[in-house]
């Protein structure tokens, strides 16, 4: 609960998410295939669009104008596994 008080208190508008504990019904998330990179809208302006490629780890949205970006590796990837993450 503590991301969700502290983005009230800070009143953002975007929060980005590696592998959250949890996800909350009825907000508006974007995530990757696994649900491990989130992007969640939390504020007043909503998603312009949004990109998932199917890839494991990799979601975009754009928010007013901006597209940002998130992510998730693994911390179980070996070296070589991790390289082919970056390159796909």
């Amino acid at each position: 609960m503590t991301c969700l008080c502290k983005q009230y208190e800070l009143q953002v508008d975007l929060v980005i998410l590696s592998e959250p504990y949890k996800h909350l019904a009825g907000q508006p998330w974007e995530t990757d295939v696994t649900t491990k990179a989130v992007i969640w809208a939390c504020g007043n302006l909503p998603f312009q669009s949004a990109v998932n490629n199917g890839s494991a780890g990799f979601v975009a949205a754009s928010v007013d104008g901006i597209r940002y970006y998130s992510c998730y590796a693994p911390p179980s990837l070996s070296i070589a596994e991790f390289t082919d993450f970056w390159i796909d």
